[in-house]
């Protein structure tokens, strides 16, 4: 019989299915499952608790594994209830004053056929009326088409002109201007007529944020053929969102963004225009109408008696705190906001070939600050920290809780099969006799047979010599 025939029935025995045996047999057993899991593992220190002889190592292996996994639990949920706790992180950076948008500036006559609207109904503004010359420079060079988007836009004191604002009361191309620079030659210069309709004009000047016409401070200007008025912009701080917090904050709602809440009178939200609205809104169930020039829809226009009213209830409105209208109404802080200050100079003209005054808007310093506010950390930050803070302690990664589902799978399917498995009557089946065959040895090949033994000390028999 040669070499390849004598293997052949070696196998064929199952000599080497031994093996596959020990393995089936380890499948279904759980502490074996146990113990193979155990010397396997990629977390720290378990494969040493289990190789260990003596119970005290054990045991000592026990404590250090227990110490390092509680340890890492208390540094995962102390990190989540930080992250929890203080979510937004702010940082600071100076830029150039030349990113920010052109602060809007509205104007309105005081004292004029414009407050003479509440009486007679009319709301119409003639821009050209009171508007003489608008320009916008950089360099002392005008930049067109940006005084094409005035507005007529309503206020509580009548219409207004807005310059530099975004769409409140008309379709207007373009985008709000940025600052072009620093300086008299670098900002609007505006010529307002002192005598529209043939009566002298006094007109109050607002310098507010973008989507907004009015603010709480403001100047009383009345032309004038021998003075000048320079209005300095001094930039204090641009705050702005930074990637990811605007998603964030749709689910919490800390504060609010121009197109995340939509209001009625108003055509981007601020807080400003919130408290405004809340106002008009409550003037409007107290009085039962509302001014003309408002233009407000499903309200009744104001006549001379029910002015008082409106003027009356209003005045109580804008005198309550400020926190309760917000938490009434809904009005959260803006996400993103410009803050400044502004002054105003008289400046005496060199010359007086016009009667009329002009009116310069230009900053004054070269820089702002800007705030940008961001989540603490990402997802993927937080997936970052927490593993490597659990590999540190505990050797503990993906891998090792793959490797756990695994095992417990097989501990799963070996309690099922041992639970579900009935016994069967099989029949009984008488062994063959054990034919002859080769066994590989390293010196040489013998014949073995199934009575047989070997006593010969100079033949080596391999390890996987099958025995009956």
């Amino acid at each position: 019989m040669d070499y390849n025939t004598a293997w052949s029935n070696f196998t064929d025995r199952g000599g080497t299915n031994m093996y596959n045996r020990d393995d089936k047999r380890k499948k279904e057993n759980p502490v074996r499952l146990l113990r193979d899991y155990l010397n396997n593992s990629t977390i720290h220190g378990v494969g040493q608790l289990n190789r260990a002889e003596h119970y005290s190592t054990k045991l000592l292996w026990l404590i250090s594994i227990f110490c390092t996994t509680c340890v890492s639990m208390y540094v995962v949920y102390y990190c989540n209830q930080g992250w929890e706790e203080n979510p937004i992180i702010t940082s600071v950076t100076q830029i150039p004053i030349e990113r920010i948008t052109f602060p809007p500036i509205t104007i309105c006559p005081l004292n004029s056929d414009n407050s003479k609207q509440e009486t007679n109904g009319t709301s119409q503004m003639n821009i050209s009326e009171y508007l003489l010359q608008c320009s916008f420079k950089k360099n002392g060079i005008a930049i067109p088409k940006t005084c094409n988007r005035t507005q007529v836009v309503p206020s509580e004191i009548g219409n207004c002109l807005t310059f530099n604002n975004i769409n409140i009361s008309a379709n207007v191309f373009g985008a709000p201007a940025k600052v072009p620079g620093v300086g008299k030659g670098n900002g609007f210069e505006l010529e307002l007529n002192p005598q529209p309709h043939g009566q002298l004009v006094q007109y109050r000047v607002f310098i507010s944020e973008i989507g907004t016409t009015i603010s709480q401070v403001y100047f009383d200007v009345k032309p004038s053929m021998n003075h000048d008025y320079f209005f300095d912009l001094h930039g204090l701080h641009y705050v702005q969102a930074g990637p990811g917090f605007k998603e964030w904050n749709q689910n919490r709602g800390v504060c609010y963004f121009p197109d995340q809440k939509e209001l009625k009178h108003f055509s981007a939200y601020m807080q400003a225009n919130c408290r405004l609205e809340c106002s008009w809104n409550r003037t409007i169930s107290k009085c039962g109408c509302s001014p003309q020039w408002l233009n407000i829809q499903d309200a009744l226009a104001c006549n001379s008696t029910q002015m008082e009213c409106w003027k009356e209830s209003l005045d109580q409105e804008n005198s309550k705190d400020k926190a309760e209208i917000d938490a009434d109404c809904d009005c959260k802080n803006d996400c993103e906001m410009t803050h400044f200050f502004y002054s105003m100079r008289k400046v005496e003209k060199e010359t007086t070939d016009k009667n009329s005054s002009k009116m310069f808007f230009y900053f004054d310093t070269h820089i702002i600050t800007q705030i940008n506010i961001q989540l603490r950390l990402s997802f993927f930050d937080k997936i970052a920290s927490i593993g490597g803070t659990l590999g540190l302690f505990s050797g503990i990664s993906v891998i090792s809780v793959v490797e756990i589902l695994f095992y417990i799978s097989l501990l799963l399917t070996a309690f099922f099969n041992k639970t579900l498995k009935q016994p069967m009557n099989h029949p009984v089946h008488k062994a063959k006799p054990m034919k002859n065959f080769l066994v590989p040895t390293n010196t040489t090949t013998i014949a073995v047979t199934e009575q047989q033994k070997v006593q010969d000390p100079t033949t080596t028999i391999p390890r996987y010599q099958y025995y009956e």
